[in-house]
């Protein structure tokens, strides 16, 4: 029997559609590409709001428990090197390469530094530095003892790994610099060259059907050259070795390409992460060298974000397929920007994990604690005063 408009409902009748509605909504969010879903047993606090890429990528203050509600899986590395156990206490680093930082009290210092890799030791401090100011929680007493060459170092915080049997594999895995800034080639800072990409990037139907690759040959001749060899003269291919000033590109103009060409350099090359921010289809061989989300490429199944194929060789076939079947190849697109640009690397994630690799590192290298009391002068150089100086001795002056 439907009711009068007139009719007064009673009170209990509204409490209980009340506790029916709360009890059968279900407890998740969606937002334009990715749904977060809230488990059983999460706080009020984290309960408040879905992770929308929209208003919260650039949120840098999330709390311990929304990092780890929002990032699921994103910390794997970190969990992977934690578990292989207590390393001891560690000195101090100034070889070429390093930069080795210090948290006290939840301040930053300097306290060793080798040759710089350009401006790689700068961003990556700058990014640690984020991390702590950013914080609501404050961050343990730590060394941090950071490698910015390619190749990585046992019981470090290294850019990359291999699980080959020649190469380190024992190491922590930290952001790329690049996540802060990377000048040399003119991107710029990370969030900048997001936004310059979400506003330039087309639909995926309206992009050019190539597959686009610049790079330096002689980094990786043998995986490089063959690409060259594959693609010379086809009419589905703009791979040419990179001239600067001549034939190089912006990142926003290789966004405008269905088809990216990923290759390793000398290890790993910093153009994959800003691949993830296009939406377009990353192809590549099987990664030989991991960063910090590497783990989060899907090469099948329903959430596919990428094409990983066995050898350049196929790569011909591969691109006539996706043509073929332009649906198919939009899926991959699509889950490549709600993986990547719209959650796992915004810079609210990448200040999250820079945060659980500092407690990670220090609780296999300290317990989780720096237990020595060390005086103002043990500490180091702060790193405001790094920061402005760019070097840890320098002459007294007016």
């Amino acid at each position: 029997m439907i009711s009068s408009p007139r009719t007064a409902w009673p009170a209990v009748t509204i409490l209980g559609l009340i506790s029916f509605l709360y009890l059968t909504i279900p407890t998740s969010f969606s937002t334009k590409w990715q749904t977060i879903s809230i488990p059983v047993g999460a706080t009020d606090e984290s309960r408040s709001t879905a992770f929308d890429s929209a208003s919260n990528s650039n949120d840098l203050r999330l709390s311990t428990s929304q990092c780890d509600i929002y990032f699921p899986g994103l910390y794997r590395e970190i969990e992977s090197s934690v578990a292989r156990g207590n390393i001891g206490p560690i000195k101090p680093v100034s070889r070429s390469g390093y930069i080795t930082a210090r948290i006290y009290n939840n301040e930053l210092y300097v306290v060793g530094e080798g040759k710089n890799v350009w401006h790689r030791h700068q961003s990556t401090i700058q990014a640690i530095s984020r991390a702590i100011v950013t914080s609501p929680e404050p961050l343990p007493n730590v060394l941090l003892p950071l490698l910015l060459n390619d190749h990585p170092s046992s019981n470090v915080i290294s850019l990359a790994r291999s699980p080959a049997p020649k190469e380190v594999n024992n190491t922590f895995l930290m952001p790329d610099y690049a996540f802060w800034s990377w000048p040399e080639p003119k991107i710029g800072a990370w969030t900048e060259a997001r936004e310059r990409i979400s506003k330039m990037d087309k639909h995926f139907k309206d992009k050019s059907d190539i597959a686009i690759w610049r790079g330096t040959v002689h980094w990786n001749s043998d995986t490089r050259g063959k690409l060259l060899n594959v693609t010379r003269g086809k009419h589905w291919a703009d791979v040419q070795e990179l001239q600067w000033g001549k034939n190089d590109l912006t990142i926003e103009q290789f966004c405008q390409n269905k088809f990216l060409v990923y290759t390793e350099g000398v290890t790993y090359s910093g153009r994959l992460a800003y691949f993830t921010q296009c939406h377009s289809v990353i192809i590549t061989t099987p990664f030989k060298w991991f960063q910090h989300y590497t783990h989060l490429f899907r090469s099948s199944g329903p959430k596919q974000n990428i094409v990983i194929i066995n050898d350049w060789s196929e790569l011909e076939s591969t691109i006539e397929h996706l043509i073929a079947n332009p649906d198919q190849a939009e899926i991959v697109a699509d889950n490549l920007v709600s993986t990547f640009r719209d959650l796992y690397l915004t810079p609210a994630a990448v200040n999250c994990y820079w945060r659980k690799l500092i407690r990670g590192y220090a609780e296999v290298t300290m317990g989780g604690k720096e237990t020595e009391v060390l005086k103002v002068a043990d500490r180091g150089v702060r790193w405001e005063s790094f920061a402005v100086m760019g070097k840890l001795e320098w002459d007294k002056t007016a």
